[in-house]
């Protein structure tokens, strides 16, 4: 490729669809390019951020429209390509003018680059020109389906109107971390697409961390993104309401699936700023409705955001989380009752210390004590009535924090912790029954820094005396599902559900849901990457007996390996009524199908 074959593309907000087909070739030929999804604000601060960004990058794509020409942006950062030194040892960029919509006019400045004028030219031959142009060497591989299924309906559907004759090529070699694709050679249908009931896209904010979390009252499905809370229906997926904020003004972020009893849905949610602001929010579950907030905690900082779990619903309880704090709040007195005095915080940041992919979990209630597992390793138990700690378990040490939700049967408490191993508690002994290594952990790569490495377990599943929980390496090398015996620890079965999918090249995510039974078969969500630059998302269909695989349904997803893991977003945990498996996608879609 030219240069050092990175690449930056610049573009309205406005223009984000039609760059669908560019990206998709970019991401078949596995480049390495630079694509913000964002509406950034204006200032220096977004000024320094796409000069860094530019910084290191010999090739600028402008995708030129006329919304384009009406763009501040754009032409500084046209001016600063032309500005910088490439880090190239030619000192040169390569400045390519793509016109994807008629009525642009080029500037003086702009032909002296390299204009395509898609407008006037078949998509096959334009993008050959554009591989061309790049260096991009043809070794006469097609695309294959893999390589732009994350980008969505329209760009596949866009891709496979010109037959993929040839007009696409891959080029062969591997780039680091990531399993090159290769193999299939033309779009066929799924054999699960039949399933597909109905898609429902929430929007933008549902691709911004945590993404999106899912509860039913058998109803209706209720869902929580970053900045409002929805109802869809179970039938159909039709928005049946959608809240952004407080009656009478005042826009809130939520973090954490919220509590849904018959008739009233409660969600915490914050209000930022110097003053955070922390609010118990009760909806009226039918048409979304606000029946009251309280105000739970107001704290100054200067970090974003409250850190919270989900709620906990406990007879007239809530059970609540937020910044290592837990509280219960009282529906029939509409007062909080408690508070705990013990908080686990980052002194250094103000926030609650979680490591890699930031899981929303939640406590687990069981008569009359709740359970909560906490980034220090211990697994608190604190009376429901009064908050009192109880005891604790803390004889494995803090190198390793707890992201699982435990799960509570005949007095015995089942977790997982980031040290691969899945642990059973008597709750009335408070003794260790057995504990069961899931995945050991590889050898430290050369020049690694000193350390344990971290094996997510997510949250368990136990059904008929059988723990089922998946998980896996936190830097995207690797998953697992397992069946483990609930008395003796024994594993009955341990598969890896990614090699499964594509003849097991692509590179997995550790798997970061809770499963979901239906009809002895085990539902579970997953994350791989298909490049560089474009992720999948997958529902996996396993055998309880045994672990295969009966089906799987792949979906587009959202971020690239390269993401900082504290921000990756996942697909939701699956949700289960009357024969319908619902989830959300990392995308922002809400996805049903049928498992009857």
């Amino acid at each position: 490729m030219f240069g050092n074959g990175k690449v930056f593309i610049s573009h309205t907000s406005t223009d984000s669809a039609r760059c669908e087909v560019l990206l998709a070739a970019l991401d078949a030929w596995q480049v390495d390019y630079w694509f913000d999804v964002f509406d950034l604000s204006a200032g220096q601060e977004f000024f320094d951020y796409i000069q860094r960004s530019l910084a290191n990058r010999d090739i600028l794509i402008r995708v030129c429209t006329p919304a384009a020409k009406s763009s501040t942006w754009m032409t500084q950062e046209a001016t600063l390509a032309r500005r910088l030194t490439s880090p190239y040892r030619s000192g040169q960029r390569l400045i390519i003018n793509l016109i994807l919509e008629p009525g642009y006019e080029l500037t003086p400045d702009e032909r002296q680059d390299v204009v395509i004028d898609a407008t006037q030219l078949p998509m096959e031959q334009w993008l050959q020109t554009l591989r061309v142009t790049l260096r991009i060497p043809a070794r006469g591989q097609l695309i294959s389906r893999r390589s732009v299924v994350a980008l969505g309906i329209a760009s596949v559907a866009a891709l496979g109107a010109v037959g993929y004759a040839g007009n696409l090529l891959l080029a062969p070699e591997g780039l680091p971390n990531v399993r090159p694709v290769t193999g299939l050679t033309r779009l066929t249908p799924q054999p699960s697409q039949s399933r597909v009931l109905w898609t429902y896209s929430i929007g933008s904010d549902a691709t911004v961390f945590p993404g999106i979390s899912l509860r039913s009252n058998g109803s209706a499905l209720y869902g929580a993104t970053l900045t409002s809370i929805f109802s869809l229906g179970l039938s159909d997926g039709k928005l049946a309401w959608q809240q952004f904020g407080l009656k009478g003004g005042g826009d809130l972020f939520y973090q954490g699936a919220p509590a849904v009893t018959s008739d009233t849905l409660y969600a915490l949610s914050q209000i930022g700023g110097d003053l955070q602001t922390l609010y118990l929010l009760a909806l009226n579950s039918q048409d979304g409705s606000e029946r009251s907030h309280f105000t739970i905690e107001q704290t100054q900082t200067t970090v974003v955001g409250i850190y919270t779990m989900s709620i906990v619903p406990a007879g007239n309880k809530l059970v609540m989380g937020y910044d290592g704090y837990l509280s219960v709040y009282d529906t029939a007195n509409a007062r909080p009752q408690w508070k705990s005095p013990f908080r686990l915080v980052d002194p250094s940041t103000g926030i609650l210390a979680f490591p890699p992919f930031n899981v929303v979990i939640s406590p687990a209630v069981a008569n009359g004590t709740i359970y909560t597992g906490m980034p220090d390793g211990f697994l608190y138990a604190n009376n429901l009535a009064t908050g009192a700690l109880l005891w604790k378990v803390e004889q494995f040490g803090t190198a390793f924090g707890i992201r699982s939700t435990p799960a509570i049967v005949d007095n015995t408490l089942y977790f997982g912790r980031d040290d691969g191993y899945v642990y059973a508690v008597d709750t009335n002994t408070r003794s260790m029954v057995w504990l069961q290594q899931l995945m050991a952990a590889p050898l430290p790569a050369p020049n690694a820094p000193p350390g344990p490495t971290p094996i997510l377990v997510a949250s368990p599943l136990v059904v008929a005396g059988v723990v089922y929980v998946a998980g896996g390496m936190l830097d995207t090398s690797g998953d697992f599902v397992v069946a483990v015996d609930a008395k003796t620890g024994r594993v009955l079965w341990n598969v890896h559900p990614s090699r499964s999918v594509r003849g097991g090249q692509l590179t997995a995510y550790s798997i970061t849901s809770q499963p979901a039974i239906h009809a002895n078969t085990l539902y579970v969500t997953a994350k791989l990457a298909l490049t560089q630059a474009t992720s999948l998302d997958v529902l996996y269909a396993l055998d309880m007996r045994d672990g295969s695989e009966l089906w799987h349904y792949e979906l587009p997803g959202i971020g690239t390996v390269n993401d900082d893991t504290s921000s990756t977003l996942l697909p939701s945990s699956p949700v289960i009524v009357n024969h319908v498996v619902y989830f959300a996608s990392s995308a922002g879609t809400v996805y049903a199908l049928s498992i009857a």
